[in-house]
């Protein structure tokens, strides 16, 4: 696995509000394929919007950027109104965000998309295997509140081949 970059949100986009119990990981893709359009460069875009938005991790072909420590919530599955599995994911008053961590996959033309999607998924096995979950707690942003959300794995033939991947990867070492 590439080696994780720290480069924690120093904005309001970083609430320094605790995870209450890790559930799970979502896959989100940025949906900005301009060019230059890499982890850094959507790192800061969220250090520097007023949107509410972040997410824990942004991977692209090179670089995986931590922008928020795992221990705390990221702005990347608010919604007004969730799915039955984002439903199943609250506790409370608190959203599906106080729950599960948040990586995001550049889709920049000038990058390498397969490198990008195989990073993705050796830190989405290594988060798994840290936090003792299974690729069933691995969820796409689309699950949780049914927005279109990684684009390429809406297609469930797509989602299973990632599951799959994690999976085989989590099994190694």
């Amino acid at each position: 696995m590439l080696p994780i970059t720290k480069m924690l949100l120093t904005n309001q986009n970083r609430p320094k509000k605790k995870i209450l119990k890790l559930k799970g990981i979502v896959i989100h893709w940025t949906a900005n394929t301009g060019k230059g359009a890499n982890a850094v460069a959507n790192r800061n875009y969220f250090n520097t919007t007023t949107r509410a938005a972040s997410a824990h991790y942004v991977v692209d072909d090179k670089t995986i950027v931590q922008c928020i420590p795992d221990d705390e919530i990221a702005y990347h599955v608010g919604a007004a109104s969730y799915t039955r599995a984002g439903n199943s994911l609250k506790e409370g008053v608190y959203s599906p965000n106080y729950f599960l961590i948040g990586i995001e996959m550049c889709v920049n033309s000038d990058g390498n998309w397969a490198k990008t999607y195989n990073n993705t998924a050796e830190l989405a096995a290594f988060l798994l295997k840290k936090y003792k979950l299974t690729v069933n707690n691995m969820y796409r942003h689309y699950d949780i509140t049914g927005k279109d959300c990684p684009k390429m794995m809406i297609d469930e033939n797509e989602w299973l081949k990632f599951k799959n991947l994690v999976h085989k990867l989590m099994s190694q070492k």
